[in-house]
C-alpha cells in the first residue's frame, strides 16, 4: 500500500522471478526497489448478482441517504481513516438539519485500537452514525452494501482499494482519496475524488513507516464530494453507470484471465 518499497524486505526479491502487482501505485514502488521484471496485471473484480437487502432489518429508515465506508482492522486503521469518514459526514450533513443522513461504518478485527475508540465516541453522540464492528457472511455484506446511496474510503493509501471497485461494480456512487491504487480505475468520471496533502508516516501507523509519506484527505473538499452525490441524482447515476462500465471492461475475471494467459505463455 505504500508509496516505497520497505528496505528490510527485500531479501524477498532473491525468492522471485518477477513480480505481478494489482495497481500502478504498487508497481511503480516495486520498480524502484528492483532491476526484475514487474508487471501490473488487473486484479479481477466479481460481485454477486443481488438485490438491497430491505433497509429496515438494518435499522435504517427506508428515505435516508445512506453513506457506507468499511474497513479491517487488521490492515492498519490509521491507514483505512474511518475517523476521515465520519469526519466528512458529519460536516457534509449537519445533524441539526439533516436527521435523515445516516452513515454506515462497517469494521472488523479492530481490538483496543485508539483511533477506533475514537470512532465509536463520534459515534456515540450521533446517533445517525451506525456501527457495524462484526464478520458477516459474504452475501448479508453485499445485500447491505448494495442498500446504500453513497461509498466513501478516505484511505491514506491503497494498494487496489476493492471496496471502491467492488461498490462501482455493483453501481453504487463512490467517493475516495485521490491516491494510490484506487487511481487505476476512478476518474471524475465516474466518481468523486478527493484531494489532501502528503503527509510522513508516524510510529504505530504503519509496518516500515520509516521515510514514508501518504495521503491526508481533504475533509471539507470530501463533505462538499457528499452533498453533490446527495444532491444531484442525475450526477450521481451517470457517475454510477460510468463506475460500473469501467469495472465490468477492466476487471471482468474473463478479460484478467486473457492477461494472465498471456503473460504465462510468455
Amino acid at each position: 500500500e505504500l508509496g516505497r518499497f520497505p528496505d528490510p524486505a527485500r531479501l524477498a526479491f532473491d525468492l522471485v522471478d518477477e513480480i505481478w502487482c494489482h495497481s500502478e501505485h504498487a508497481a511503480r514502488a516495486f520498480r524502484e526497489a528492483t532491476d526484475k521484471a514487474v508487471h501490473k496485471v488487473p486484479l479481477p473484480v466479481s460481485v454477486p448478482q443481488i438485490t438491497a437487502a430491505e433497509r429496515a432489518v438494518f435499522g435504517l429508515p427506508g428515505d435516508a441517504f445512506v453513506v457506507f465506508t468499511s474497513f479491517d482492522g487488521a490492515s492498519s486503521i490509521s491507514r483505512k481513516h474511518p475517523l476521515g469518514a465520519i469526519s466528512a459526514f458529519q460536516l457534509a450533513f449537519p445533524a441539526a438539519t439533516h436527521r435523515e443522513a445516516r452513515l454506515i461504518v462497517k469494521a472488523m478485527n479492530t481490538g483496543s485500537d485508539s483511533l477506533w475508540r475514537e470512532c465509536l465516541r463520534r459515534a456515540a453522540t450521533d446517533d445517525r452514525v451506525l456501527i457495524l464492528d462484526e464478520v458477516m457472511d459474504r452475501l448479508s455484506y453485499y445485500e447491505l452494501l448494495k442498500s446504500c446511496d453513497a461509498v466513501i474510503s478516505l484511505h491514506r493509501a491503497e494498494g487496489f482499494g476493492r471496496l471502491m471497485a467492488e461498490a462501482m461494480a455493483l453501481g453504487i456512487p463512490t467517493i475516495a482519496s485521490a491516491y494510490s491504487g484506487n487511481l487505476d480505475f476512478m476518474d471524475e468520471t465516474n466518481s468523486w475524488l478527493v484531494p489532501g496533502e502528503m503527509v510522513p508516516l508516524f510510529p504505530g501507523d504503519y509496518a516500515f513507516h520509516q521515510g514514508q509519506q501518504w495521503l491526508e484527505p481533504d475533509i471539507e473538499a470530501a463533505a462538499a464530494a457528499l452533498r453533490q452525490c446527495a444532491d444531484d441524482p442525475a450526477e450521481r447515476q451517470r457517475r454510477a453507470s460510468a463506475g460500473a462500465e469501467t469495472i465490468r471492461r477492466r476487471y471482468d475475471p474473463l478479460v484478467c484471465g486473457r492477461a494472465y494467459g498471456a503473460l504465462l505463455q510468455r
